[in-house]
């Protein structure tokens, strides 16, 4: 015999793994949303690695920070193909400014599993991006 209440709950459940990863990811989020975590490097990086892990095409992710460095807000900002996103500064600013962070910690995964920087963008992004906030 079946116990209903434990049926509607396996409904409920994450299917697929990106909704496994994201899971994860919010769980994490809760648990060191009130702490002062996200000036170690390994648990910011874990944290990124869940949001963006099991995406097959570039992400680019913005953590927003307040001034203690608690996380205000993720979010995925930017989508691109599998080999490339494109960053468009103002709605970086934009999106930074609506929830007055304090702090922002950019990322964007690579699908390929290359996490070598392209060549053909050289210093363009940190440029781009060190323009905007002047």
């Amino acid at each position: 015999m079946h116990n209903k209440s434990n049926a509607n709950k396996a409904s409920h459940w994450p299917t697929t793994a990106i909704q496994i990863l994201e899971s994860a990811a919010n769980i994490i989020a809760e648990k060191l949303n009130h702490q002062d975590v996200y000036t170690d490097p390994q648990t910011t990086k874990d944290f990124l690695t869940y949001k963006l892990g099991g995406y097959e095409r570039e992400v680019f992710g913005v953590m927003m920070l307040n001034s203690q460095h608690q996380l205000i807000e993720f979010r995925e900002l930017l989508f691109g193909t599998i080999d490339a996103a494109s960053v468009y500064p103002r709605e970086v600013v934009k999106a930074v400014l609506e929830v007055n962070a304090a702090a922002v910690i950019f990322s964007h995964n690579h699908p390929s599993g290359e996490s070598e920087p392209s060549q053909a963008l050289g210093g363009y992004l940190s440029l781009t991006i060190s323009f905007a906030w002047k």
